[in-house]
C-alpha cells in the first residue's frame, strides 16, 4: 500500500470519525428509544432494556461502520465477531456507568444511558479501527 501523505492520512481519519459519530447518533437514537419502550411500556428492568438495546443498536451501527464509515471489505462475520467482542466491553463499562450514575448519583436512567454511551464512544472508535476494520 502506497504511503499517504499525513495531511491526507489525518482527513480520513477525522472524516472516519465524523461518519463514526452519526453511526454512533443514530445507535444512541436507537437505543435510547428502545430503552424506553421496554422500560416505560413493558415493564422491563432497566439494566436488561439496556442490554437489549445496545445490542440491537451496535448490530445497526456495525453495519454503518462496516459500508459506509469504514468502506471496510472481506469477511463480515468475522469482523462482526471481533466487533461484538469489543463491544461487549463496552457494554459491561456502560453498565457500571449507567448503574452507578442511576443507583448512587440519582439521575434518570436514560440520562445515565445517554452519558454512559458518550464518555465509552473515542475508546470504541479507536479499538474498532485498529481491532475490527484495520482502517
Amino acid at each position: 500500500m502506497e504511503q499517504q501523505p499525513p495531511i491526507n492520512k489525518l482527513k480520513r481519519i477525522f472524516r472516519q470519525f465524523y461518519y463514526y459519530c452519526i453511526a454512533g447518533v443514530v445507535g444512541l437514537v436507537l437505543s435510547t428509544f428502545l430503552i424506553f419502550l421496554l422500560t416505560e411500556k413493558f415493564q422491563v428492568y432497566y439494566l436488561a432494556s439496556a442490554v437489549f438495546a445496545y445490542l440491537v443498536a451496535i448490530t445497526v451501527s456495525f453495519f454503518m461502520n462496516f459500508f459506509w464509515t469504514f468502506q471496510s471489505s472481506g469477511e463480515k462475520r468475522k469482523k462482526y465477531s471481533i466487533y461484538l467482542i469489543i463491544n461487549l466491553f463496552i457494554l459491561f463499562l456502560d453498565i457500571v456507568v449507567l448503574f452507578s450514575l442511576t443507583e448512587y448519583i440519582g439521575l434518570w436512567y436514560l440520562g445515565s444511558q445517554v452519558v454512559a454511551y458518550s464518555t465509552s464512544g473515542a475508546l470504541n472508535f479507536v479499538l474498532e479501527k485498529k481491532l475490527t476494520f484495520q482502517a
